[in-house]
């Protein structure tokens, strides 16, 4: 090629980039609105971020197996793939709305791959892991009614139930709250049983235990605005969803069960 036709193919190059449009000190953020480019190569990116200079201010939050990595640039959010693919998630705030459009699925997986397991998720009201109670028990409150009650006697067992409101309903256990004085004034019945979690995970090595369904998705989200670095970020869980409240996925023998007298 000679220098005539190299020079030419340079202007030509320069001439069908609409970066040329743009001065290095106009808003990058404007580039990627008016070039529809929410979705771009990685070379795209590259070239933005040096058009603009942005390679400073690059913030690097966390990396997926399969090498998405998530990131930060001059403030705002991105995620992709090196060398092949970047999508830009938006500003701060754009990115709270966007973890709340999350589904479960989703949040849980990037949070899992982040802790090791979803089983490792810190939940506040509990004040330990998932996993932690799984393997150490504790004791939790059941109430019930009456009848209820002679009918655990006469099976030897207490089974679990699905959930009775409709963010909980497609949960299964048996529903129990670490607050002794939580249900007391007879919501779920009037007679109190006392599960005793640390004697079953004697005899079976661990039990299932997991948070309400709102309550994990809240504590999920979180999570993930914190390693995401998202200040004032609030997830909202109904009012009538308690944190205290641990859903036991097994069925207990009565020598788990003690009634407690008023």
């Amino acid at each position: 090629m000679s220098k005539f036709d190299a020079l030419l193919e340079s202007i030509t190059a320069d001439f069908n980039n609409p970066l040329s449009e743009y001065a290095p000190d106009d808003d990058w953020r404007d580039y990627i609105e008016n070039e529809d480019l929410e979705e771009m190569d990685w070379s795209d990116l590259k070239e933005m971020s040096d058009h603009f200079g942005l390679n400073k201010t690059v913030e690097k939050l966390f990396t997926l197996k399969d090498g998405e990595v998530w990131f930060k640039l001059d403030g705002d959010y991105f995620k992709g793939v090196k060398d092949d693919w970047a999508e830009y998630l938006g500003t701060t705030e754009s990115m709270k709305e966007h973890i709340d459009g999350m589904s479960d699925d989703e949040a849980e997986i990037l949070v899992s791959e982040h802790i090791g397991g979803i089983e490792n998720l810190y939940i506040s009201a509990w004040g330990s892991t998932i996993k932690d109670m799984s393997e150490s028990g504790g004791t939790v409150y059941h109430h019930t009614t009456e009848d209820a009650w002679v009918d655990i006697q006469e099976s030897g067992v207490i089974n679990g139930s699905y959930g009775t409101g409709i963010n909980n309903r497609n949960a299964h256990g048996i529903f129990t709250t670490l607050e002794i004085e939580e249900y007391a004034d007879g919501t779920y019945g009037d007679v109190m049983l006392e599960l005793d979690l640390t004697k079953f995970v004697a005899d079976n090595g661990k039990v299932d235990v997991s948070p309400e369904p709102e309550v994990l998705e809240s504590e999920v989200k979180s999570f993930l605005a914190h390693i995401l670095k998202l200040e004032d970020y609030y997830p909202q869980v109904l009012s009538d969803i308690s944190g205290s409240t641990v859903v036991v996925s097994e069925n207990l023998d009565l020598k788990y069960v003690t009634r407690i007298e008023d």
